[in-house]
């Protein structure tokens, strides 16, 4: 144990959950930023983008009403992985077409 601090350690639950509440709202606006960039071309990845975010952000949401269970973290845990290879697909299916 190289004894240093966790977050659980270091935040309570209810902190652990609003701060994991707004890391994934921030990372669910950040991926709007990319069209806006103009760093992708077709509309439909764009409304993709935005699908996915929000169903990032529908997802947060949960966090902060249910902390008191173990639930919603593993749930917001599997969302923010599913998230991120949404964005990673259609990244790649925007540079393909």
């Amino acid at each position: 144990k190289s004894g240093l601090p966790s977050l659980t350690k270091m935040f309570g639950i209810r902190q652990f959950a609003s701060l994991s509440f707004i890391w994934m709202l921030t990372t669910s606006v950040s991926s709007l930023l990319l069209p806006i960039y103009l760093l992708t071309s077709s509309p439909w990845v764009s409304l993709g983008l935005a699908a996915c975010g929000s169903w990032l952000a529908w997802e947060a949401s949960k966090l902060p009403r249910g902390y008191r269970k173990c639930q919603p973290f593993l749930s917001a845990f599997r969302s923010i992985n599913l998230y991120a290879v949404c964005v990673m697909a259609l990244l790649l299916a925007d540079a393909l077409l």
